[in-house]
């Protein structure tokens, strides 16, 4: 058994409003983009993936016979799981323990992996990023040191509300490129206030991922 498992910021009412608005705008333009629904727009602090129960299996599981292990295999999963997202939430809660809450707005657009040939669309982040990148830093820093693996070296604070399709020829997607890069500095008056962050799961469908609320963990007032 294992659970994706990430650490975001979600959005609030008014910060949706303004991705809504901007998406109004690019869907007029009938590109071919799977657009995201907005319970799934969030800041993404650290996507932690798949829970590994292989390697805590081997150091904290003790041997059993032959004849009993696959009777034990599905117990084992399921506390192995549980002890990892245990840690998980443990960190996460110490962390947001020791930081305020703060603003962020939302600014322009932007793709990855390039502007060249975008696959992955996404606005940006105005505000108190000063604040974001510690909360996010450290976050990331006591995951480590917990032993909790995450992807990415560096944190590229965005929110991500569309996903080019395959069927998408290059021409198409030149295309999105140029336009999305005329809206880099596009200015959205949208405004919300960071208070907490979600530890999420991510459980895939044949439509695509849905994602599960697993804890919220307040900041600071």
């Amino acid at each position: 058994m294992s659970k994706r498992i990430f650490v975001g910021i979600p959005l609030n009412d008014e910060a949706r409003r303004g991705v809504r608005k901007v998406m109004k705008v690019l869907k007029r333009k009938h590109w071919k983009v799977r657009w995201e629904g907005e319970e799934k727009w969030h800041v993404t602090v650290a996507f932690v993936g798949e829970v590994q129960k292989d390697k805590i299996l081997r150091r904290s599981i003790s041997s059993h016979t032959a004849g009993h292990a696959q009777s034990l295999q599905d117990l084992r999963d399921d506390k192995v799981v549980l002890k990892s997202l245990a840690t998980l939430l443990s960190v996460v809660d110490e962390v947001c323990g020791k930081h305020k809450q703060f603003e962020l707005g939302l600014k322009g657009l932007g793709s990855f992996p390039d502007l060249l040939l975008p696959k992955i669309v996404w606005v940006s982040l105005k505000g108190d990023l000063m604040s974001l990148h510690r909360l996010a830093r450290e976050i990331r820093l006591e995951l480590e040191k917990a032993g909790i693996d995450f992807q990415g070296s560096k944190f590229l604070p965005h929110v991500t509300f569309g996903r080019v399709k395959p069927e998408a020829r290059r021409k198409e997607r030149l295309e999105m490129g140029k336009e999305i890069g005329k809206m880099i500095k596009m200015e959205i008056p949208q405004r919300w206030v960071v208070d907490r962050v979600v530890v999420y799961e991510s459980v895939l469908k044949p439509g695509g991922s849905e994602y599960k609320v697993l804890r919220e963990i307040e900041l600071k007032v």
